[in-house]
């Protein structure tokens, strides 16, 4: 196992960076490879554990480059990401001369996406739901910087930088460092990578949100209320109601009226200082995690290279035009282009399929319904319906289609799922075939169970036929 890489504690330091050493430690992760934060006492409820001065995040407001001139770039539209990214590989490449060195080395190395990995680990993605991000992701790489190079290689030569780290793969690992450890903080500093808080490893959690917490979008107005200027979060405070939280990954953001349900930690924030939280009590050796969001393991492999194999929150799609061909084979080739053009037309391409079984996507059963032969509204909202109240003809077509998007997954040399893991030899061949693995067993759930669902009211039908 690779040995973690160094802690950042000194530059913390260095910094102003106040850790609870008391409450807690940077140390080797419970759970995963590298560091996380272990509590080294008991620790209560809403308890202030660190606080990170604004000065301190790496954002492109606090960066010493220049992107003055980096709206010339794409025709004036240049993404966050790129631009967060753009100043992450130039501070690299300054050394120790950049403000952010010891910050920056204690990334290192970059997490490895699909995008870095052989073309033997790709293959095996061949079925999943990231069968051709990689492909996508590195054409989209290419054009990013064949358009940002010139102002890149420019502002190096002003700063002094290491020409062999201004280059596109340094460009490739700053985005990585990027898409995996942003946190948006507010709208001065956008999206940033923010020192300590990025160090706390994801745990899944569903968010469940009191009756009083708001919910609102990224992008949106960051900071606290005007009402609550002059209360600032001290340590060993409990964090005021109306002081904000924003998740690492994820574009939900709240507003504390009362506690959340499922959260370790959380960020709050006033106008200089981010302040770390925790959400409930400690004992003395638990690690405490924060939660990226609400992520499929297809888009946890794909922005954070590693998996949850107990996620409640995986996805597998099927795609409408799988939906339309097995419905041509059930129900004839009449009827299911007739749904096709009259209602799928007004619904999305692709239909998740939750972990649960319990409810069908609201979507889903729209589609299904009128793949059937019946009547439906698309146009107004629809709520989930129990798996157990689907038809026979809706749940069989349900079944039928898992079976099709199963029958995507290629047969391996090996000859099965396991025998393959078995004679895996890198950590990326793993996690593609751990892809692979937990995406089958959630199809073949909603299999198993949309056939028992359609066998019961095959049975209930004809009960009602005989007693008629």
């Amino acid at each position: 196992m690779p040995s973690p890489p160094p802690s950042p504690s000194p530059w913390l330091e260095q910094r102003g960076v106040y850790l609870d050493a008391s409450a807690i430690s940077i140390a080797p992760s419970l759970t995963c490879g590298g560091l996380g934060v272990v509590a080294v006492a008991p620790i209560a409820i809403h308890s202030v554990i660190c606080r990170i001065p604004k000065t301190c995040i790496l954002s492109c407001e606090n960066s010493a480059v220049d992107l003055s001139d980096f709206l010339q770039c794409d025709n004036g539209v240049v993404d966050e990401n790129t631009r967060l990214a753009t100043c992450v590989m130039l501070e690299r490449a300054c050394g120790p001369r950049s403000f952010f060195h010891g910050y920056i080395q204690s990334m290192l190395p970059a997490p490895r996406q699909p995008m870095f990995w052989t073309q033997s680990a790709l293959a095996l993605l061949e079925g999943t739901e990231l069968e051709s991000c990689a492909d996508t992701d590195l054409q989209e790489l290419e054009r990013t910087w064949e358009e940002i190079s010139a102002f890149v290689k420019k502002e190096a030569a002003r700063l002094g930088a290491d020409d062999n780290q201004v280059n596109r793969k340094a460009y490739a690992e700053a985005l990585s460092l990027v898409q995996s450890r942003q946190f948006f903080v507010d709208e001065e500093h956008g999206s940033s990578l923010v020192p300590l808080a990025d160090i706390f490893n994801h745990k899944t959690a569903r968010i469940q949100l009191a009756k009083n917490v708001h919910v609102e979008r990224e992008h949106s107005e960051g900071g606290m209320s005007d009402d609550d200027d002059d209360d600032e979060t001290q340590v060993g405070h409990v964090v005021d109601d109306d002081e904000q939280f924003s998740a690492r990954g994820s574009s939900v953001r709240l507003t504390r009226k009362s506690a959340s349900e499922g959260l370790d930690m959380a960020v709050f924030q006033d106008d200089e200082n981010l302040a770390i939280v925790t959400q409930r009590p400690f004992d003395a050796g638990e690690e405490i995690y924060n939660c990226y969001g609400e992520c499929s393991n297809a888009t946890l492999l794909h922005d954070y290279a590693f998996l949850s194999e107990n996620n409640p929150f995986d996805i597998v799609n099927l795609d409408g035009e799988l939906l339309v061909e097995v419905a041509a084979d059930v129900h004839g080739e009449r009827v299911a282009r007739r749904a096709a053009r009259k209602y799928l037309s007004q619904l999305d391409d692709y239909f998740e399929l939750p972990t649960s079984t319990e409810y069908v996507p609201a979507d889903l059963l729209l589609a299904l319904k009128a793949l059937s032969g019946a009547d439906v509204d698309v146009s107004s909202a629809q709520e989930p319906e129990a798996l157990d109240a689907l038809g026979r003809e809706e749940a069989e077509l349900l079944a039928r289609c898992a079976q099709a998007r199963l029958q995507r997954y290629p047969e391996l040399p090996q000859g099965d799922d396991d025998a393959a893991m078995r004679d895996a030899r890198t950590p990326e061949a793993v996690a593609a075939l751990s892809l692979r693995a937990l995406e089958k067993k959630l199809l073949v759930r909603w299999e198993v169970a949309s056939r028992r669902r359609a066998s019961r009211a095959r049975r209930r039908r004809k009960r009602g036929r005989d007693e008629a």
